[in-house]
């Protein structure tokens, strides 16, 4: 119907190739009227004065109701396999048993109509669950899509932020750091003991000892059921520490208070099989912008410039999100970096088109606007970088004022240099500007370099 908020399609299915329905929002019902700064849709406007609970971009992720195969809509909506689907079937056929229950323990939080909150959760669980698989050709952009758009709906969850009382601390930031920190070790120890098992395997045969004798085995499988507890327990920690920087920190609630129908019970009770399931906004986005960067770096092909610069916009903003304000203030120096270099070879190939008279006045007049986009890029990424800075300075703000007050009757150059020794950015210390004046003589400009 042309009035429908879903539209549904019959589709073959990448994986076991049956006939099964795609349902997508309607493309011509409804406009964006809102975004925040990661591209999350937060309201939409609806035409021809409908009225629906659906959400489009909970129908962005499918999953196919026969074999559970899951991925991007746009993905599978094609007359044929391209060669990454065809790759993404193969490994998906040769899932094991523990993904395969955690794929049907998904499945049934998904509702038979309308896609709810909880089933949209559980479908991009899905579908990130097969993107992690392990494949010789991962997919870091599509793995960083899946990422994003779950910690979207995780955002959804909470609700709208309540406003930290106070800018984050310092300590804040450095618990969010330490979490990470344990994070990836507990990842380095698993896979460091999968090592022990499989050789541990090996050197049983090699001496002929029964499985049940097999001293590398036995210890392995007894730690491996410790660090599954201890990762379960960091990701709490990890929730813990997004509470925090949310200003609602608050302990979770007691067992009994979580029915294992609803979606934490769900999740709680799957993450022995799955230990690495993210299971809050920051978890995802901490898994996205390690695929963005990946994907930036050794995917990028033929995308135009402006692709190129929404991506490390995008990085940047999620940098800005996590509290990674040191890491964001690099990548505005990288957004500045492509501008310059693409605003040079712009440059190039006019002076080239100019002097062999080969270059017709249309494709002039394109490259100008390139330039000029360039050009403004530039520019934001200059005014990214101060507002990045003064992030900084908020959140170090009791520092450097303990700082001030103990340097009060040196001179400029001498509490410059106290404040780079507590390791205030240089870039921070140039925005205190009358702050760090010499109070005994009109002090020089020198040192408004350090925001360069």
């Amino acid at each position: 119907m042309a009035d429908e908020p879903l539209l549904t399609k019959t589709i073959p299915c990448p994986a076991c190739e049956q006939k099964v329905p795609l349902r997508v929002a309607n493309p011509r019902l409804y406009t964006v009227a809102s975004r925040e700064s990661d591209r999350h849709v937060t309201a939409y406007r609806w035409l021809r004065g409908l009225v629906t609970d659906v959400v489009p971009h909970h129908y962005r992720v499918w999953q196919c109701p026969s074999c559970l195969f899951a991925d991007l809509a746009d993905r599978v909506d094609t007359e044929k396999l391209d060669g990454s689907l065809d790759e993404a079937r193969s490994v998906f056929m040769d899932i094991s048993i523990e993904k395969r229950v955690v794929l049907d323990s998904l499945r049934k939080l998904v509702p038979d109509g309308d896609l709810d909150l909880r089933g949209a959760v559980a479908i991009h669980l899905a579908a990130l669950l097969i993107a992690l698989l392990p494949s010789k050709r991962m997919d870091h952009g599509r793995l960083a899509r899946l990422a994003i758009r779950l910690g979207w709906l995780y955002r959804e969850m909470d609700g709208p932020a309540a406003p930290p009382p106070e800018p984050e601390s310092r300590t804040s930031a450095e618990l969010a750091e330490a979490t990470e920190r344990l994070d990836g070790l507990l990842q380095e120890a698993a896979a460091a003991l999968e090592v022990i098992r499989g050789k541990g395997r090996q050197r049983g045969v090699e001496l002929r000892l029964a499985a049940d004798a097999n001293p590398y085995l036995a210890h392995g499988e007894l730690i491996d059921v410790r660090l599954r507890t201890v990762q379960a327990e960091v990701a709490t920690l990890q929730l813990a520490v997004l509470q925090d920087q949310q200003g609602r920190l608050a302990p979770p609630p007691p067992p009994e208070a979580d029915p294992g129908g609803t979606l934490a019970g769900s999740l709680q009770a799957i993450l022995p099989l799955w230990p690495t399931l993210p299971r809050n906004e920051r978890q995802c986005m901490l898994l996205a912008l390690e695929a963005l960067e990946y994907s930036y770096q050794y995917e990028r092909g033929s995308e135009s410039e402006d692709e190129g610069v929404a991506q490390v916009n995008l990085i940047l903003d999620l940098l800005v999100r996590l509290g990674l304000l040191e890491r964001a203030l690099d990548w505005t120096s990288q957004i500045s970096k492509y501008a310059t270099d693409n605003v040079e070879d712009l440059q190039n190939r006019l002076a080239k088109g100019r002097g062999t008279k080969a270059m017709t006045a249309f494709d002039e007049t394109v490259i100008n606007r390139k330039i000029a986009a360039m050009g403004l890029t530039r520019q934001k990424a200059g005014e990214r970088r101060r507002e990045v800075l003064e992030l900084m300075l908020e959140r170090d703000r009791e520092a450097i004022d303990a700082s001030l007050a103990a340097t009060s009757a040196q001179p400029a150059p001498e509490r410059v240099k106290a404040l780079l020794e507590l390791g205030i950015h240089q870039g921070v210390v140039a925005l205190l500007g009358k702050e760090l004046a010499d109070r005994t003589k009109e002090t020089p400009g020198w040192f408004k370099n350090l925001l360069n």
